[in-house]
């Protein structure tokens, strides 16, 4: 696992008190890839999705301090890593649903329409992941 200090100098506000880190090493599939409609109607989640989301409970959950992390509303920064041979296939709009969908299975949000502030970055890297970062926010 990174130690998160190259992260930093991506989002300022990184440095302050409150906000809690964690990487999965996964990247979130696109909302293309997400839900799949059933023959019979209704939709169910894909293997894909339904990995990336166990993934950020497991370990959300054991970094995160004291879930939900406490705000009424919510700063989220995620900086995904992705090798150069898939960075121009992905958009980062189609992953966030995936992410933030993530954070409010895990207990970590108390639901994602109160993360009324997003970042999001997609960087080349060798090994691909994603890193959170979030803090708790008492005014949207």
């Amino acid at each position: 696992m990174n130690t998160f200090d190259e992260y930093t100098g991506l989002f300022p506000s990184l440095e302050s008190p409150g906000v809690s880190r964690f990487e999965i090493p996964l990247v979130p599939p696109s909302v293309n890839h997400y839900k799949q409609p059933r023959k019979n109607g209704g939709w169910f989640i894909t293997k894909e999705a339904q990995a990336f989301i166990d993934a950020v409970c497991m370990i959300g959950r054991t970094q995160v301090p004291n879930l939900p992390i406490v705000g009424q509303y919510y700063e989220v920064w995620i900086v995904v890593y992705l090798r150069t041979s898939r960075f121009h296939s992905v958009d980062s709009d189609n992953m966030q649903k995936v992410e933030f969908d993530a954070l409010t299975k895990a207990g970590i949000v108390r639901d994602d329409r109160y993360i009324t502030r997003h970042h999001h970055r997609r960087l080349i890297g060798i090994t691909e992941r994603t890193c959170y970062f979030i803090r708790g926010l008492e005014q949207p």
